[in-house]
């Protein structure tokens, strides 16, 4: 009953017990685990919305039902930042002036935010890798939205988390998942609606608009340690103009059908 990914990783895992034993002496001949053979892994199809299914998307959740939902869609989808990474983002390391400012003893650019924790399975802890810490430069709009949030919660001290509950508790990554689904419905989306999929349309949207595929790599966490080390202001000052673009297409208002301008057979009999 179990899927192919999840027999695929207790093979893994009994693999590297056996490896380890034989290794040791503990154990003669092949690994038994190698001899396994599974089924062929039949990946579910990944949806990445378009621009106008992401901005009917950002209209609905301007609902106030909906909670952070839609700062943390604006947030993801102009700077690929992953839900767990912003549930585990703290004031802190989010600079909303026009001034740099220090965090984790580095330099924090005007309007960015620095990505340095997680929340996952309801524990903080450390990125997935060491290129996934990374600067990310903040749109105008999105730090707009972060000044509103900040002034109207008490919780926005600099250990603070800017998506919490309204107790300034961490948000609850099922009740969130609840949430967008809904609001995918609500916007005729056709498909369900996962927060990693506003990744997926950052990439997207970034190269339609011309960003450098080692930027785009550097945005998403892809990129070398090294590369991230080597990470300067400059890098975000380039990236930022594309970023801007991103988000305006988001919150531009919705196109009005055209109007046919031709006069109808009726009318043309008429005027004749």
């Amino acid at each position: 009953g179990l899927s192919v990914q999840t027999v695929t990783h207790i093979r893994s895992g009994l693999s590297a017990i056996f490896g380890r034993a034989a290794a040791l002496r503990l154990i003669e001949g092949i690994n038994p685990a190698s001899a396994i053979r599974l089924p062929r892994m039949v990946r579910r199809e990944r949806h990445c919305p378009t621009e106008q299914e992401a901005r009917a998307l950002v209209t609905v959740l301007e609902d106030k039902s909906y909670g952070c939902c839609r700062a943390m869609v604006l947030l993801s989808c102009s700077s690929s930042i992953h839900f767990s990474e912003m549930a585990g983002l703290r004031w802190k390391r989010v600079n909303l002036t026009d001034a740099p400012a220090i965090t984790d003893g580095k330099n924090l650019p005007a309007y960015s935010v620095a990505v340095e924790e997680n929340f996952y399975r309801k524990e903080f802890g450390s990125l997935k890798n060491a290129a996934r810490k990374r600067i990310e430069p903040l749109t105008p709009e999105v730090v707009e939205v972060l000044r509103s949030m900040k002034s109207r919660t008490e919780f926005n001290g600099p250990e603070d988390l800017v998506f919490g509950t309204d107790a300034g508790k961490p948000i609850d990554e099922d009740v969130m998942r609840r949430r967008l689904g809904k609001a995918g419905k609500a916007a005729g989306i056709g498909w369900r609606v996962t927060w990693h999929c506003f990744r997926r349309y950052f990439a997207s949207a970034a190269d339609r608009f011309g960003m450098q595929t080692e930027d785009r790599k550097l945005a998403m966490g892809h990129a070398s340690e090294e590369m991230t080390q080597h990470y300067t202001t400059t890098d975000i000052e380039r990236r930022r103009p594309i970023m801007c673009q991103i988000t305006a297409g988001l919150l531009a208002p919705a196109a009005k059908p055209a109007q046919n301008t031709k006069s109808l057979p009726n009318e043309e009999r008429i005027s004749a």
